[in-house]
């Protein structure tokens, strides 16, 4: 994405309230066309009373701290990574867990599954706060923004299973999320219903804001279209509007409620192939 805004004329920029060497985003950034900037070269991280860094950092901050450096270089692309709803989940290992406990604190939760929605009403505020920062700069109607997520809490599903009332099924809905886009013109919610996943954001960002590039070198597909959704998983698992399969049993689960042809079981996984 960065390259393509880079060609259309865009001002790009990548924020990072962690170290900007982890897995060398010191060199991968720049390389996607981004000045990249994170804790070590040019943001300031919050420190303890000790003097050291706190863990993790606070999206808000990194929010606050950072708007001014682009506001009035339009058109302008930032990426932001955020990192205040990292592990650990607890009230001890997570500074943003503690700071936002009160909210938390009535919930019937345990004390790791409130500890994990703490830290990540981090980045509710931080949300919140771009909002009002474009809105006061006058540019909210003319900006696009995607909220997406980078990765399950690995290690954590005991957490997730808890706040969801059940045992999440680990083949699909363990790794169910949702993909947001706003833009302060917007008149009404619309609402994607059919399936997609993290492939898919780069067309059709591409598509909305009418860049040039070759659809062939993408796997994904542009979610506002009246393509059928897919989503491939790593182990050849699939789900798509119609059915769901399971790669290492050849089980076909259905979507729609009728018979799913095997004439279209393997075409999808000639696909996904």
């Amino acid at each position: 994405l960065g390259r393509m805004m880079e060609r259309a004329g865009y001002n790009l920029w990548g924020f990072h309230n962690n170290s900007y060497t982890y897995y060398d985003r010191n060199l991968s950034f720049p390389n996607m066309g981004y000045n990249w900037i994170g804790s070590g070269n040019g943001y300031e991280a919050e420190k303890n009373s000790s003097g050291n860094d706190i863990w993790p950092q606070s999206d808000l901050h990194l929010i606050d701290t950072t708007f001014d450096t682009y506001k009035d270089s339009e058109p302008f692309h930032v990426y932001y990574m955020t990192v205040s709803g990292h592990v650990q989940y607890t009230f001890t290992g997570n500074s943003m867990s503690l700071r936002n406990r009160d909210a938390v604190e009535d919930l019937p939760y345990s004390d790791n599954a409130k500890a994990y929605i703490a830290c990540n009403i981090e980045l509710d505020k931080a949300l919140e706060s771009l909002i009002n920062h474009l809105e006061e700069a006058g540019i909210a109607d003319r900006t696009l923004v995607v909220l997406s997520a980078d990765h399950i809490p690995y290690d954590n599903k005991e957490i997730c299973d808890e706040i969801a009332g059940h045992t999440l099924d680990e083949n699909f809905e363990w790794y169910e999320n949702n993909l947001i886009m706003w833009t302060g013109n917007m008149t009404e919610n619309v609402v994607v219903d059919k399936v997609c996943c993290a492939l898919d954001i780069l067309p059709t960002i591409a598509n909305m804001l009418g860049l040039d590039y070759d659809s062939r070198i993408l796997m994904g597909r542009d979610i506002f279209s009246d393509t059928e959704g897919l989503v491939l998983f790593r182990n050849r698992n699939w789900i798509t509007d119609t059915a769901m399969y399971i790669a290492s049993t050849g089980e076909v689960i259905s979507r729609t409620g009728e018979e799913v042809p095997q004439e279209y079981v393997d075409q999808i996984n000639t696909i996904v192939s």
